[in-house]
């Protein structure tokens, strides 16, 4: 399986599986615990025309360990903030509402009764709705 370091805590290295599929831009799809990699399977044949493998093992260690509060500002790239409004781990209101304000011009999709980890409960939606912003 291939891993990319990004870094080492405790004398312990840091290492993140990743899976490269695809060419054309970069697709990063980041999950949270208690998630693995395996809640994106739904996601991958979808994606594939768009995925950059290159693109996609840069990004993956840059993700990882960088607090991106403040660079969201910057972001000058078309962005989808996809929420479920039944997301009782990580709500809207504290994550999606502020990642949607604050980067200027994204598109916000909200899926009804959609828990955290829709990707998974509600793919076809949200196959739907990343298709629909990437074509």
């Amino acid at each position: 399986m291939p891993y990319v370091k990004v870094g080492e805590e405790n004398s312990v290295s840091i290492d993140l599986y990743y899976e490269d599929h695809g060419s054309g831009s970069s697709v990063v799809l980041i999950h949270g615990w208690p998630l693995s990699g395996r809640s994106w399977e739904k996601q991958v044949q979808a994606l594939v025309e768009f995925a950059s493998p290159k693109g996609t093992l840069d990004c993956i260690a840059t993700c990882y360990y960088t607090d991106f509060r403040d660079d969201l500002a910057k972001i000058d790239v078309p962005t989808l903030v996809i929420y479920g409004d039944s997301d009782a781990i990580v709500p809207f209101e504290f994550s999606g509402r502020r990642s949607h304000e604050t980067l200027e011009g994204s598109s916000l999709e909200f899926i009804e009764e959609a828990p955290h980890g829709f990707n998974t409960t509600h793919a076809k939606r949200f196959n739907r709705a990343l298709v629909d912003f990437l074509g």
